[in-house]
């Protein structure tokens, strides 16, 4: 399974599965995501959700082979109903808090998941980067427009025109995440 989806006792927890490919979301991956967090959006039972990675890595971002031939054509993702939009960038919003615990790479679009979350944890060796500018591709999860409203516009200039990364360290003096963590206590 490329992302295991399991509920228990009010919570949804969303485990990205792909470790060998560290983690990056591929297009089924992509709506799977989207699925699990209509779920979590619609289930009376369900209070809150948590997004999590097996393995060394959160995500490296969009698993681009993938994707190249969609934004080639300037397609973006179209969701079907019973999806949820992670980024928040369209249709209906996720009212349910979403938690999300990182560790190693949280690259691009995982950042751009980060930052449309409510409570946010990583680990020391977490690192961050909005690497779009290197590849020459645009961001387009949102990352423009919420990373200079959390870490300030100069902060996030500095990382979004270089594509460079920032440490866990760094994220938790800005407010970008509220605890790190060890390896052990975040899972």
């Amino acid at each position: 399974e490329k992302i295991i989806v399991e509920a228990s006792e009010h919570i949804l927890t969303i485990t990205f599965n792909r470790p060998e490919k560290y983690n990056a979301l591929d297009p089924d991956s992509y709506h799977i995501l989207a699925k699990a967090l209509y779920q979590l959006q619609t289930d009376s039972e369900l209070r809150v959700g948590v997004i999590q990675a097996n393995g060394d890595h959160f995500t490296s971002g969009l698993e681009l082979e993938k994707w190249a031939p969609l934004f080639a054509k300037g397609e973006a993702p179209k969701l079907p109903p019973e999806h949820l939009d992670q980024y928040g960038l369209q249709g209906e919003q996720l009212t349910k808090p979403l938690v999300l615990a990182a560790q190693g790479l949280c690259y691009t679009s995982g950042l751009e998941l980060l930052l449309n979350t409510d409570i946010r944890i990583a680990t020391k060796d977490t690192r961050f980067a909005q690497l779009e500018v290197q590849r020459g591709i645009y961001p387009c999860g949102g990352g423009t427009v919420r990373l200079p409203e959390e870490i300030g516009w100069a902060n996030a200039q500095r990382y979004l025109l270089t594509g460079d990364e920032f440490s866990a360290d760094q994220a938790l003096q800005w407010g970008l995440i509220q605890e790190v963590v060890t390896r052990e206590a975040l899972h």
